[in-house]
């Protein structure tokens, strides 16, 4: 991305406006006030709350019920304690921006840290992410055009996801159940006009990549939070707990996370195992909806094998008559890479975009190519019957 071009984390915006609540707060003689709410926001400029029923069960006809931002929601501008956040290694969604946040639930409650699993949010808790195009990624005053705003909501006894598809005039996100494809257009940093018919997901396709049965949450973890923040350098968990997110504090110090896949600083290991961790890591990953593949493409200790070295491919799909998921230091001979690589969104992966990574892909055949020492030579043990397959 350009250096013109300023993602949501890349602005001070999160940690002024909780310092705002926090002083208001402590100046009012709260006691042990919780900076990360604010319940006299909980009412939208120009439109009624819904019913908290409403809002825990992902049910309010459009996303101003929700009482998260400022206005109609066009321009993203939270209400205070709507938290905005960013992650380390993003999902790639067919080149669109996204606008990350949090809300605590108006009790007060706090959210439970974890080192590896995801953070556990309380009741009320919502996430949000926002995906958007620019309109001309060379000149930024040009804006956006919001697409659609996806929620996870907090409900008593599961994770509910909803979502809300905002219309052409931009004054409104409507409730959004089925799924739908937009047409998208806007010009490149190269000046190259584009389009793509941009994918809204169903109902169940969150569920599926979220964790099928059970909705689990994905990016707000520590090993895709714990960085940076921008202009204030400052590490975004250290901050968050300093101003009351969480029942405990973490320990202030050195964790496992993730790395910028785009980062050419960064060990090309690192930078291939964070791509995959954000973009495929979620469904290969045991007990995840592609774990019969045999792949463990999610973040932590994982061996060669698992990771598809020297792996015969477990999918009927389109392999490209290559025999192996990863062949050491040869990407074009890689199903994996092939597999990236497909224009038929029906077998590329991941799944979701409609269109390949290109920047994606670069670092995965880097990191392909920097396997070395291991030779595939085809033994009885490798040999699939094709005819047991049943998997795309």
């Amino acid at each position: 991305m350009p250096a013109s071009i300023r993602r949501p984390f890349d602005t001070p915006v999160l940690f002024v406006a909780l310092y705002l609540v926090v002083g208001t707060a402590c100046s009012s003689g709260a006691t042990e006030p919780n900076p990360m709410v604010d319940a006299g926001a909980r009412d939208t400029e120009g439109g009624a709350m819904c019913e908290e029923v409403e809002r825990l069960a992902g049910k309010c006809p459009t996303l101003l019920g929700y009482g998260l931002f400022t206005g109609s929601g066009a321009t993203q501008d939270p209400v205070p304690g709507v938290v905005r956040y960013d992650v380390i290694s993003p999902l790639f969604a067919d080149d669109a921006l996204k606008h990350r946040f949090i809300q605590l639930p108006a009790d007060g409650a706090k959210a439970r840290y974890s080192d590896g699993d995801p953070w556990d949010l309380p009741v009320g808790s919502i996430v949000v992410k926002t995906f958007a195009y620019p309109r001309d990624v060379r000149n930024p005053a040009e804006g956006e055009r919001l697409i659609e705003t996806r929620l996870l909501i907090r409900g008593p006894s599961e994770i509910v996801p909803i979502t809300y598809v905002w219309n052409a005039a931009q004054t409104e996100a409507v409730r959004e159940v089925a799924g739908r494809d937009v047409l998208v257009g806007w010009i490149d940093e190269t000046g190259r006009s584009r389009t793509t018919d941009y994918r809204i997901p169903n109902t169940n396709d969150c569920k599926r990549c979220h964790g099928q049965d059970q909705v689990y949450l994905l990016g707000i973890r520590t090993r895709q939070l714990d960085r940076v923040f921008g202009a204030l350098g400052e590490n975004q968990i250290d901050a968050l707990s300093a101003l009351g997110f969480f029942e405990s504090a973490p320990e202030v110090g050195v964790r496992d996370h993730l790395v910028d896949p785009q980062d050419e600083r960064a060990p090309i290991d690192a930078r291939g195992r964070s791509y995959l961790d954000a973009n495929c890591g979620h469904c290969h990953n045991k007990g995840a909806a592609a774990d019969w593949s045999g792949l463990e493409l999610d973040w932590g200790n994982r061996t060669h094998r698992v990771l598809g070295v020297c792996k015969s491919p477990s999918s009927a799909g389109d392999t490209g008559g290559h025999r192996f998921d990863i062949v050491p230091g040869k990407p074009e001979e890689s199903v994996l890479f092939y597999r990236m690589q497909l224009a038929d969104s029906a077998y590329r992966m991941p799944e979701g975009s409609r269109t390949p990574d290109a920047r994606g892909n670069e670092v995965i055949a880097a990191w392909i190519t920097a396997f070395s020492g291991e030779d595939c030579t085809p033994s009885s043990n490798d040999i699939v019957d094709t005819s047991t397959r049943n998997r795309p």
